[in-house]
């Protein structure tokens, strides 16, 4: 009994290595890349939200098969190809010579991409105890956070002492390792026992189940976090220019503050998701991200509010995706948890897609402190749903799979 209890197992933490590598090489792109495009492809700011946008968008639409393939196919096969798309990837940067070939490699990258972080909300759900489930993914979730405060720190100072081909070949080195790290984890056989049960139950009804791509009881929760991604968005795209615009420098500091409020939100939520539910985790992220947006807006001429922003950012936003994630993975049962996350990161990339490309313009027409001040009621509109829906919806479903 003691042994089904054990959190850190050889494969778990294989995995959150192989992820925080893997990320790392993400955060070393995304804060540099609306560099790339402004002063190397010389693209003005409508532009950038067309970079991450268009991945977000390739992401999204590979999200529904590869979640179907996690569940029918196996976690190994499906996750090892997607990490071998996304290394490919990460070497084609440096030949990205204009805008045009730059989306096109983007549209590449978030397909690997896209299928990578569905396998992410997927296997450590599997890899670790029910009882634990919400402490695992948060813990997990520091693969994500540490890899938030090393990417684009180590980015921004490479950019600023080597160049842009040395830090595509290094995104490229880094992510390679990754890959030979996820190579030798033991994946759970889901797919397997999946197939057991539909033989078991031979139905016009399992065999519907089986073919499914998206899971209804997912909805709630990724409508949420639309909303919560929508304005997120902007912290990557316009964070680094924002901060270039108004000569406060330090961005790479904003993201290691960033980071490190995330790393301290993200353990404490977990535990208190297992032994409390959602709904103060919940309540205490949305009045943190509106306090950081409303900060971030008002710090044009203070590096103090800059910096302090993104820490409180970092803190009220780090544990709503792993906490609406958990909230899920509570409501279905394993052999959907492929097809639940699909549904719940399509939402994610659909939220960002939409808001980096909207807040592009709204940026460009106004101001980029005008459009984070947007951004801050943004998170009015997902309490707001949370709590009058998506909570509701949560504990019906609880009860029911208890």
């Amino acid at each position: 009994m003691r042994h089904k209890e054990k959190l850190w197992t050889k494969d778990f933490i294989l995995f959150c290595l192989s992820y925080l590598l893997m990320a790392a090489g993400f955060y070393f792109l995304l804060p540099t890349l609306p560099v790339f495009v402004t002063e190397v492809l010389g693209e003005d700011k409508s532009k950038i939200g067309y970079i991450i946008g268009f991945y977000a968008l390739s992401a999204l639409l590979i999200r529904p098969f590869s979640g179907y393939a996690l569940d029918s196919l196996g976690r190994r096969r499906v996750y090892l190809l997607s990490m071998l798309m996304f290394t490919l990837a990460t070497f084609l940067y440096s030949y990205a010579a204009t805008f045009m070939w730059l989306l096109a490699l983007r549209l590449f990258h978030g397909l690997g991409w896209g299928m990578i972080t569905t396998g992410g909300g997927t296997i450590p759900a599997d890899l670790v105890p029910k009882q634990r489930r919400g402490e695992g993914i948060g813990y997990f979730g520091l693969s994500i956070t540490l890899s938030m405060a090393i990417g684009p720190l180590l980015g921004l100072w490479m950019l600023q002492e080597t160049s842009f081909d040395f830090l595509f070949y290094a995104t490229f080195g880094i992510t390679a390792v990754s890959l030979g790290l996820a190579y030798l984890v033991k994946y759970p056989d889901i797919a397997h026992k999946a197939a057991t049960v539909s033989e078991e139950q031979s139905t016009p009804k399992s065999s519907k189940k089986k073919v499914k791509m998206f899971e209804t009881k997912a909805s709630h929760a990724s409508i949420v976090v639309f909303l919560f991604c929508v304005a997120y968005a902007s912290v990557f795209s316009f964070v680094a220019v924002f901060s270039q615009e108004n000569k406060l420098g330090h961005s790479g500091l904003f993201f290691f503050l960033l980071a490190i409020g995330v790393g301290i939100s993200r353990p404490l939520a977990g535990k208190m998701m297992d032994r409390r539910g959602p709904n103060q985790i919940m309540l205490l992220s949305f009045l943190l991200g509106f306090a950081g947006f409303i900060t971030l807006s008002l710090s044009s001429h203070s590096l103090f509010l800059f910096l302090l922003a993104g820490f409180i950012i970092g803190i009220g936003c780090g544990s709503i995706i792993p906490t609406l994630q958990t909230m899920i993975m509570n409501m279905v049962l394993p052999e959907r948890r492929g097809a639940a996350n699909a549904t719940y990161y399509a939402a994610v990339d659909l939220g960002i897609s939409i808001g980096s490309v909207v807040l592009g313009y709204v940026a460009t027409w106004t101001s980029t402190a005008f459009m984070f001040r947007i951004c801050a009621c943004m998170f009015v509109v997902a309490g707001a749903y949370f709590f009058s829906t998506a909570y509701k919806h949560y504990l019906r479903n609880t009860l029911a799979m208890s």
